[in-house]
């Protein structure tokens, strides 16, 4: 059976943009989205569909499961995109969606964008679409805004030049500006530690914060456009966690432990109670068993960073 990979992403800052004091569009949704900056990780979604033609109860009168890591969720954002793609292309019958997702779901890795990419384009090439992946890609951008979970990072996903870098103009897939840095990360890794989700809905919804965000973001971004590295971006996004209120005393902790093990630069996931560090291959192994030790309630990960996009490819 064919499997969709996708990578993850994690957001070091950001801005808001098009969205109303109720989180909702007041553009076309291909126009709204983020600015920002942050990582592509190779600790990716994948996702595959089994198509079925039976009409039975359920969503939209059809029998649709979403699995997620083998437990079946229900309105997620992978739930939006097939509301979006049966009501755009009129498929009938009902769907199996399959998510395989190595890292923890709300914590601003980008797997609700990353499986909701996966999944749009598994069950459009499950009913043979003819159409191409700026489509799928669309869908899925739709999808994330419907269900408030995200804003910009399938565009990320649809771009597939570099590892680490910036948005700078923001919109969905196709609209979007990328730049990525002109960097070598092989010698490097990300480490990151989770201790818990954060819902990204209050955030969006919030007059008051949007206007922080946006302020402190643009500042943000402006900085590291003088000097557009990984160490750069990082200390910057910290100083942008720590002024729009977003960083805790906790969180905080967990960035000077990364540094202290040597990290050139560390700050907290947007949005997630959590932290991510780029660190050298040599130092990686000793700090994660160090911030495992120190948050053994957390999860501590490394990854490898991820040049390029979406990969099709076959289940053994």
């Amino acid at each position: 059976m064919t499997l969709i990979f996708v990578p993850t992403a994690v957001s070091s800052f950001f801005t808001i943009e098009g969205l109303d004091e109720n989180g909702n569009p007041v553009v076309p949704a291909q126009l709204v989205g983020a600015r920002g900056g942050g990582f592509k990780l190779a600790l990716g979604t994948y996702t595959k569909v089994e198509r079925r033609l039976d009409k039975k109860e359920g969503d939209g009168g059809y029998g649709d499961r979403v699995i997620f890591n083998g437990n079946p969720i229900t309105d997620s954002t992978t739930h939006k995109v097939i509301a979006i793609i049966r009501g755009r292309f009129n498929f009938k019958g009902s769907l199996l969606v399959h998510h395989r997702v190595p890292l923890p779901w709300g914590s601003g890795f980008g797997t609700s964008a990353s499986t909701a990419l996966g999944a749009s384009v598994a069950i459009l090439m499950a009913f043979r679409a003819r159409v191409t992946l700026k489509t799928a890609a669309q869908i899925a951008h739709q999808a994330e805004l419907m269900a408030h979970t995200g804003l910009g990072t399938v565009g990320s996903f649809y771009a597939s030049a570099g590892c680490g870098g910036l948005i700078t103009r923001a919109g969905g897939p196709g609209v979007c500006e990328l730049e990525p840095f002109l960097e070598d990360y092989s010698e490097y890794v990300i480490v990151a530690t989770t201790l818990r989700p954060r819902p990204k809905g209050p955030v969006f919804m919030s007059r008051e914060l949007t206007y922080e965000i946006n302020r402190n973001g643009l500042d943000t971004l402006e900085k590291i456009s003088k000097n557009p590295n990984a160490a750069v971006l990082l200390k910057e996004s910290r100083i942008f966690a720590d002024r729009t209120g977003f960083m805790t005393d906790e969180v905080s902790s967990i960035c000077d432990m990364m540094i202290k093990g040597g990290a050139i630069g560390a700050t907290q996931n947007m949005i997630g109670d959590a932290a991510h560090c780029v660190v050298s291959r040599t130092k990686s192994e000793k700090l994660a068993n160090e911030l495992r030790d120190a948050y053994p309630k957390g999860v501590t990960q490394v990854s490898e960073f991820w040049e390029g996009g979406v990969r099709i490819v076959r289940e053994r």
